[in-house]
């Protein structure tokens, strides 16, 4: 029973380990770096992946927002951000939905980034069935 067990656990162990998480924080360079994660850009997937993240059901945006996030191109980072170096506002999460800047900078804003999506399956070719009327020799 205990090598059952033990077996499991490792079978479990390893289908974590091989498990892409769908939301991953980064501190530098941009989400694209990291293999399989993408910028966040839609503000409803934003808030998703900041309640997730922070495990905080009450994780909101930065009050004062504007809908569909912010549209600086000061430097700040695109994308899903989070401030963790600004005493003003840190921990607060943001959406820069046209900034050019990297992840970690200005003011230090970090990007939480999201798994890209699986490409769609091709779809299977249809077969038509046409039925066939079976006769006996003879």
């Amino acid at each position: 029973f205990k090598s059952m067990l033990a077996a499991a656990l490792m079978l479990s162990l390893a289908t974590l380990a091989l498990a892409k998480p769908p939301y991953l924080m980064v501190s530098y360079g941009i989400c694209e770096d990291v293999e399989g994660m993408e910028t966040i850009s839609d503000e409803g997937v934003c808030q998703e992946a900041g309640i997730a993240i922070f495990g905080d059901a009450e994780k909101a945006f930065r009050a004062g927002q504007p809908t569909g996030g912010y549209r600086d191109l000061n430097g700040r980072p695109r994308g899903c951000s989070f401030a963790y170096g600004d005493d003003n506002i840190s921990g607060d999460m943001l959406l820069f939905s046209v900034a050019p800047g990297d992840c970690g900078t200005y003011k230090l804003f970090g990007c939480i980034c999201g798994s890209r999506s699986a490409p769609a399956a091709t779809p299977a070719p249809s077969v038509e069935m046409t039925p066939v009327a079976l006769g006996r020799a003879g």
